[in-house]
Order: C-alpha cells, then structure tokens, then sequence
C-alpha cells in the first residue's frame, strides 16, 4: 500500500541481538555515546521471530514522508514556523552527520531570518542535540524562555 502511495518500502533490518543494533546505531551516529546506545536499545527495539528490529526506523516506511501517506500536499516546515505568531525556538547541530541520516538542517541561512525566532547552532553536535548535547539544549530552552518572559523576544 505504501508504495501505491508513492512510497518504496523495504523490509526492516533485523539484528541477532541488541548489542548488534547498537552497533549499527554507532555506526552511523559516532557522536552518540555507546553505553547510550545500550540503554536506549531495549527501549526501541522490538523482538520479531527470534531477531530484534527498530520499532522507529526510516527504513519503516522505506523514507515515506507523512505527506506521502497522508495524501496531504507536502509541507515547508520553516514557512509553517515563520506564521507562528510566538517567538520560536531552533536548535540544530552543524556538524556532519551518517548521509542516510540526512543532509544539511534545513540550512542555516534559512533558520536564522525566521521572524520571531532564535536560533542555536551547536558546532559538536548532528542531528540528535538532544541527544549528543543535553546540556547545551536545556541551557537554550531556559535562554530562550528568560528572554520571552522578559519581553524580549526574538
């Protein structure tokens, strides 16, 4: 059905055990410590006939986006961002990430001239921040949230 859809779905890669998937997950996210990695695998994963899978993986929907499930017409996430009327907080990371995760975020030039937005770019981190960076990401949250209470808005 998904590909009927517009969608190319492929099978999800199964995994021996969970220190496999872990192994993958390095792979492709180096940044990310690996003793995380083994605490948030038993969470995300599932065991399907004797092999462990993703229960979140893009190779669910072989890289659908929703628009292509939906049927809804696709969406430009920074012209739905710019309409918000509140300040509006991004955070991305500059710093280079596996290819099959993704490519440049959704460009720097583009999240700084949001209207009433703020914009941190973190230059260790890729695309988990919140992951790789939660120090970094909690000190901007408070930043951001100071600086709207205080009327001073982005």
């Amino acid at each position: 059905e998904l590909a009927a859809r517009g969608g190319d779905a492929r099978p999800l890669p199964g995994y021996d055990d969970l220190e496999a998937m872990v192994a993958r997950r390095a792979r492709s996210n180096p940044r990310l410590p690996v003793d995380l990695l083994r605490w948030l695998a038993p969470h995300l994963a599932r065991e399907d006939g004797g092999r462990y899978r993703w229960r979140l993986d893009p190779a669910l929907a072989g890289w659908v986006r929703p628009w292509q499930v939906t049927g809804a017409p696709p969406a430009d996430p920074l012209a739905l961002t710019a309409a918000l009327p509140q300040p509006v907080l991004t955070i991305t990371g500059a710093a280079p990430d596996h290819p099959q995760i993704r490519g440049r975020y959704p460009g720097d030039g583009p999240v700084d001239s949001l209207p009433r937005g703020r914009h941190y770019r973190l230059p260790d981190a890729g695309h988990y921040v919140h992951l790789e960076r939660p120090d970094a990401v909690a000190a901007a949250i408070l930043d951001h949230a100071q600086q709207v209470s205080a009327g001073r808005a982005a």
